[in-house]
Protein backbone atom coordinates (compact mmCIF):
# COMPACT_ATOMS: atom_id res chain seq x y z
CA UNK A 1 0.00 0.00 0.00
CA UNK A 2 1.22 3.27 -0.54
CA UNK A 3 0.60 4.36 2.89
CA UNK A 4 3.59 1.76 3.64
CA UNK A 5 6.09 3.62 1.98
CA UNK A 6 5.46 6.93 3.69
CA UNK A 7 5.57 5.00 6.86
CA UNK A 8 9.18 2.88 5.93
CA UNK A 9 11.45 5.47 4.41
CA UNK A 10 14.89 5.65 5.88
CA UNK A 11 15.61 7.86 8.53
CA UNK A 12 17.66 10.06 6.79
CA UNK A 13 15.60 10.45 3.84
CA UNK A 14 14.05 13.95 4.03
CA UNK A 15 10.16 13.89 2.99
CA UNK A 16 9.24 16.98 0.77
CA UNK A 17 6.11 18.88 2.53
CA UNK A 18 2.55 17.43 1.99
CA UNK A 19 -0.44 18.84 3.01
CA UNK A 20 -1.11 18.91 6.53
CA UNK A 21 -4.95 17.21 7.87
CA UNK A 22 -5.17 19.74 11.29
CA UNK A 23 -7.96 18.52 13.66
CA UNK A 24 -8.84 20.08 16.52
CA UNK A 25 -10.27 18.42 20.06
CA UNK A 26 -13.24 18.53 22.53
CA UNK A 27 -15.26 22.33 23.28
CA UNK A 28 -12.55 23.26 20.74
CA UNK A 29 -13.18 24.95 17.08
CA UNK A 30 -10.77 24.96 14.10
CA UNK A 31 -9.85 28.50 14.22
CA UNK A 32 -7.87 28.00 17.68
CA UNK A 33 -5.52 25.86 15.33
CA UNK A 34 -5.06 28.83 12.50
CA UNK A 35 -1.51 29.67 14.29
CA UNK A 36 -0.74 26.78 13.86
CA UNK A 37 -1.72 26.00 10.11
CA UNK A 38 -0.02 29.75 9.29
CA UNK A 39 3.12 28.55 10.72
CA UNK A 40 2.83 25.23 8.61
CA UNK A 41 2.04 27.24 5.78
CA UNK A 42 5.48 29.31 6.04
CA UNK A 43 7.14 25.81 5.87
CA UNK A 44 5.87 24.86 2.81
CA UNK A 45 2.74 22.98 3.90
CA UNK A 46 -0.86 23.02 2.25
CA UNK A 47 -2.92 23.08 4.92
CA UNK A 48 -6.44 21.54 5.61
CA UNK A 49 -7.91 22.78 9.16
CA UNK A 50 -11.16 20.21 9.49
CA UNK A 51 -13.63 21.47 12.41
CA UNK A 52 -16.70 19.38 13.47
CA UNK A 53 -19.30 19.88 16.20
CA UNK A 54 -16.94 17.84 18.80
CA UNK A 55 -19.26 18.44 22.08
CA UNK A 56 -22.31 16.51 20.37
CA UNK A 57 -22.39 12.95 19.27
CA UNK A 58 -20.28 10.26 19.27
CA UNK A 59 -16.29 9.57 18.46
CA UNK A 60 -17.39 7.31 15.87
CA UNK A 61 -20.11 9.55 14.35
CA UNK A 62 -17.46 12.11 13.47
CA UNK A 63 -14.63 9.80 12.65
CA UNK A 64 -16.88 8.21 10.31
CA UNK A 65 -16.85 12.20 8.93
CA UNK A 66 -13.10 12.25 9.03
CA UNK A 67 -12.87 9.52 7.15
CA UNK A 68 -14.96 10.57 4.35
CA UNK A 69 -13.62 13.75 4.21
CA UNK A 70 -10.15 11.64 3.65
CA UNK A 71 -11.63 9.52 0.96
CA UNK A 72 -13.34 11.97 -0.84
CA UNK A 73 -12.12 15.71 -0.18
CA UNK A 74 -8.62 14.83 -0.04
CA UNK A 75 -7.95 11.52 -1.88
CA UNK A 76 -6.35 13.30 -4.93
CA UNK A 77 -3.88 14.61 -3.06
CA UNK A 78 0.01 13.02 -3.25
CA UNK A 79 0.31 12.80 0.43
CA UNK A 80 -1.16 13.84 3.81
CA UNK A 81 -0.27 13.94 6.97
CA UNK A 82 -2.51 14.36 10.44
CA UNK A 83 -2.06 16.69 13.22
CA UNK A 84 -4.25 16.28 15.85
CA UNK A 85 -5.27 17.49 19.38
CA UNK A 86 -6.13 15.68 22.12
CA UNK A 87 -9.99 14.19 21.51
CA UNK A 88 -8.97 14.74 17.78
CA UNK A 89 -6.91 12.23 17.80
CA UNK A 90 -9.58 9.41 18.81
CA UNK A 91 -11.23 10.71 15.87
CA UNK A 92 -8.37 10.52 13.75
CA UNK A 93 -7.63 6.90 15.03
CA UNK A 94 -11.11 5.76 14.22
CA UNK A 95 -11.30 7.16 10.93
CA UNK A 96 -7.97 5.59 10.35
CA UNK A 97 -9.42 2.19 11.30
CA UNK A 98 -11.89 2.03 8.90
CA UNK A 99 -9.11 1.67 6.10
CA UNK A 100 -8.73 2.97 2.41
CA UNK A 101 -6.42 5.59 2.61
CA UNK A 102 -3.70 5.45 0.49
CA UNK A 103 -1.85 8.58 0.42
CA UNK A 104 -1.73 8.86 4.22
CA UNK A 105 1.82 9.73 5.42
CA UNK A 106 2.62 10.65 8.65
CA UNK A 107 0.73 11.38 11.90
CA UNK A 108 1.04 13.94 15.20
CA UNK A 109 -1.02 13.31 18.17
CA UNK A 110 -0.74 16.63 20.65
CA UNK A 111 -2.10 15.44 23.86
CA UNK A 112 -4.23 12.71 23.31
CA UNK A 113 -6.51 10.53 25.38
CA UNK A 114 -5.20 7.60 23.92
CA UNK A 115 -5.70 5.26 26.90
CA UNK A 116 -9.00 7.32 27.89
CA UNK A 117 -8.79 9.86 30.52
CA UNK A 118 -9.82 9.99 34.51
CA UNK A 119 -11.03 13.23 34.03
CA UNK A 120 -13.29 12.04 31.80
CA UNK A 121 -14.77 9.36 34.05
CA UNK A 122 -15.62 11.48 36.81
CA UNK A 123 -17.57 14.15 34.88
CA UNK A 124 -19.38 11.87 32.44
CA UNK A 125 -21.89 10.84 35.37
CA UNK A 126 -22.56 15.03 35.36
CA UNK A 127 -22.53 15.44 31.20
CA UNK A 128 -22.36 12.28 29.49
CA UNK A 129 -25.84 12.20 29.28
CA UNK A 130 -25.75 15.40 26.46
CA UNK A 131 -22.25 14.56 25.41
CA UNK A 132 -21.70 10.59 24.52
CA UNK A 133 -17.86 11.60 23.33
CA UNK A 134 -17.57 12.19 27.03
CA UNK A 135 -18.32 8.88 28.73
CA UNK A 136 -16.26 7.72 25.17
CA UNK A 137 -12.86 9.18 26.45
CA UNK A 138 -13.09 7.62 29.86
CA UNK A 139 -10.31 5.52 31.13
CA UNK A 140 -12.75 3.04 32.09
CA UNK A 141 -11.53 -0.40 30.74
CA UNK A 142 -14.92 -0.82 28.84
CA UNK A 143 -14.70 2.53 27.44
CA UNK A 144 -14.37 3.71 23.48
CA UNK A 145 -10.96 4.81 23.95
CA UNK A 146 -9.91 2.06 25.87
CA UNK A 147 -11.18 -0.36 22.94
CA UNK A 148 -10.15 1.55 20.21
CA UNK A 149 -7.55 -0.44 17.72
CA UNK A 150 -3.83 0.84 18.96
CA UNK A 151 -2.11 -0.73 15.49
CA UNK A 152 -1.33 2.33 13.04
CA UNK A 153 0.95 1.39 9.67
CA UNK A 154 1.96 4.54 9.28
CA UNK A 155 4.69 6.45 11.50
CA UNK A 156 3.10 8.06 14.75
CA UNK A 157 4.87 10.83 17.04
CA UNK A 158 2.85 12.00 20.29
CA UNK A 159 3.24 15.24 21.69
CA UNK A 160 2.34 15.81 25.46
CA UNK A 161 2.25 18.60 28.05
CA UNK A 162 3.80 18.62 31.44
CA UNK A 163 1.67 20.22 33.21
CA UNK A 164 -1.39 18.69 31.39
CA UNK A 165 -4.28 18.28 33.96
CA UNK A 166 -6.74 16.97 31.43
CA UNK A 167 -5.09 14.13 29.48
CA UNK A 168 -2.11 12.65 32.18
CA UNK A 169 1.42 11.72 30.41
CA UNK A 170 0.29 7.81 31.39
CA UNK A 171 -2.74 7.91 29.44
CA UNK A 172 -1.29 9.92 26.10
CA UNK A 173 0.91 6.63 25.02
CA UNK A 174 0.19 4.60 22.18
CA UNK A 175 1.78 0.95 21.52
CA UNK A 176 2.79 1.90 18.00
CA UNK A 177 4.22 5.37 18.45
CA UNK A 178 7.54 5.66 17.07
CA UNK A 179 8.44 8.83 18.92
CA UNK A 180 7.29 10.42 22.07
CA UNK A 181 8.23 13.73 24.09
CA UNK A 182 7.00 16.31 26.63
CA UNK A 183 6.89 20.02 26.51
CA UNK A 184 6.74 22.58 29.13
CA UNK A 185 2.88 23.84 28.32
CA UNK A 186 -0.35 22.64 29.64
CA UNK A 187 -3.26 20.81 27.62
CA UNK A 188 -4.53 23.81 25.38
CA UNK A 189 -1.32 26.24 25.36
CA UNK A 190 0.10 23.19 22.90
CA UNK A 191 -2.26 24.35 21.06
CA UNK A 192 -0.73 27.86 20.60
CA UNK A 193 3.15 26.42 20.73
CA UNK A 194 5.21 27.31 17.76
CA UNK A 195 7.50 24.26 19.54
CA UNK A 196 4.70 21.86 18.42
CA UNK A 197 4.64 23.03 14.66
CA UNK A 198 8.60 22.56 14.83
CA UNK A 199 8.73 19.24 16.21
CA UNK A 200 5.48 18.18 13.49
CA UNK A 201 7.50 19.81 10.51
CA UNK A 202 10.73 17.75 11.95
CA UNK A 203 8.76 14.48 12.55
CA UNK A 204 6.17 14.84 8.88
CA UNK A 205 9.88 15.46 7.02
CA UNK A 206 12.15 12.79 9.39
CA UNK A 207 9.92 10.07 11.15
CA UNK A 208 10.98 11.43 14.29
CA UNK A 209 11.23 15.08 16.82
CA UNK A 210 14.60 15.57 16.95
CA UNK A 211 17.46 14.50 15.10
Amino acid sequence: MASENFSNRSDQQECRPATVLVIHGFTCHRIWLTPTCRRLQRKGYRTDNWGYKSFFRSIQVHGDALHTHLVNDLATEERIDILAHSMGSLVTRYALSKGGISNLGRIVLIAPPSRGTPVARFVAPLIGGISKCVREMSDAANSFASLLPTSIPNDVGVVTAKFDHLVPNRCTHIDCERDHTTLWATHNSLLFSPQVTRLADHFFRHGRFFA
